[in-house]
């Protein structure tokens, strides 16, 4: 939803600039040539926001990518392509992908300082052997078939089309490997838009077209990242509890609360390290995220969930998640050999591959409570809670309700 909703708007300034060719004198082309400049600017805040080093060379190889066109006339109908153009459509998805294997929070480490160096080196290789006269890269596009030109209206070349199909085969694989939503969505966004303005815009709209549809890529990011840390769970994905806070000043009449706890999960951190019962608590949250009957799971804090069931009552809320907590109890969670790994993708080898060896048996224990009349959220939590502790009493792996009489 996040690279639908980035090249949504992407398009719409893409369009703008391929429809509304920019005045090239007068007081306002003086200004729209500077605006490519102060839009540039007006990342720079967005990038530190975001303190990642991989939007930092993405952002900067599109907008350098674009400086560089400008500075390098393009061949016209019936000409070859420009080495301008060819490096630009090889060297921009080669550097957007290589991106996508840098670290998505931080600046640099010394492994992705190495791997930003690596692609540097390549990037400026491949530079070097378009710009020559016996080209190997150039002789290679030379081969494919021509793209056609339409006036300044201009087509990638042929080669810089596989080089964005490749990049885009790739950033999804790894998107699909490492489970980032956000960094998948702005890898694309910044691939399509790239490859857009290459192949459509007017020579003397792309800079500032693209500079202003990257500020607006980065605005939703950067949003999107704030409400991530404001009401996303880092840990399981789920809801916080701030954003839980936010949804119980929003229940209407009827509804049920359900207030979980992982079964002696302090004993499993001590036996087995955080690392294990971090796992616990995100195969759990995956398990809850599940749940039927109109139900909303978050994370309340440590080993405790809270679900919300809007115009449900007690019973049918409980018998949803008790379906949860059978198949939970079912589950083997997969014990980790050795050091976690620092990796993304570490631990998907082994997925599935659970024993009774290295493997680990958890269940929950819950209460549920439905609203009473003229009962406020947190006092129907609270009596949620308290059937929570009663079922931990009586033995654990069980789910306790309470039916109230419910306003009308």
């Amino acid at each position: 939803m996040l690279t639908v909703g980035y090249l949504c708007l992407a398009t719409l300034v893409m369009g703008a600039g391929y429809l509304y060719p920019m005045p090239q004198s007068g007081a306002l082309g003086a200004v729209l040539s500077i605006a490519p400049y102060i839009l540039a600017g007006g990342l720079v805040p967005l990038i530190i926001v975001s303190t990642s080093a991989h939007v930092l060379v993405m952002t900067t190889a599109v907008i350098g990518t674009f400086f560089w066109l400008q500075q390098h006339p393009i061949a016209l109908a019936g000409q070859s392509t420009t080495a301008g153009l060819l490096t630009a459509s090889v060297v921009t998805p080669l550097l957007i992908t290589g991106c996508c294997f840098v670290s998505h929070r931080g600046w640099v480490s010394a492994r992705d300082g190495a791997l930003l160096v690596a692609l540097a080196g390549v990037a400026f290789a491949c530079g070097w052997d378009i710009q020559r006269e016996a080209s190997l890269i150039a002789s290679v596009d030379e081969r494919l078939l021509t793209p056609t030109v339409y006036g300044s209206y201009l087509l990638s070349p042929p080669l810089g089309y596989g080089s964005y199909a490749l990049a885009l085969g790739v950033v999804s694989v790894r998107g699909s490997m490492t489970r980032n939503s956000k960094a998948f969505a702005l890898h694309t966004a910044y691939l399509l838009v790239s490859l857009a303005a290459l192949s459509l815009l007017p020579l003397d709209n792309t800079l500032l077209t693209v500079a202003s549809s990257l500020l607006i890529i980065l605005i939703l990011h950067t949003v999107s990242q704030v409400y991530g840390m404001a009401f996303i769970d880092e840990l399981t994905g789920l809801p916080s509890r701030k954003a839980l806070n936010d949804r119980l000043r929003n229940l209407g009449r009827r509804y049920a609360i359900c207030m979980l706890d992982v079964d002696h999960f302090s004993q499993v951190n001590n036996k087995h390290g955080h690392d294990t019962g971090d796992d616990v608590l995100k195969a759990m949250a995956k398990h809850l995220s599940a749940v039927t009957e109109g139900g909303k799971a978050y994370r309340y804090g440590g080993e405790e969930f809270a679900i919300v069931f809007p115009n449900r009552e007690a019973d049918v809320a409980a018998d949803a998640i008790d379906e949860i907590r059978k198949a939970v109890a079912k589950y083997r969670f997969t014990l980790r050999k050795g050091a976690r790994e620092k990796s993304d993708t570490s631990g998907i080898r082994d997925r599935g591959k659970a024993s009774k060896r290295n493997s680990l048996k958890v269940t929950f224990s819950a209460g549920v409570a439905v609203r009473a009349s003229g009962e406020k959220p947190e006092e129907v939590m609270k009596r949620a809670d308290e059937l929570l502790y009663k079922a931990k009493e009586d033995g654990r792996n069980r789910v306790y309700y309470e039916a109230e009489d419910t306003e009308a």
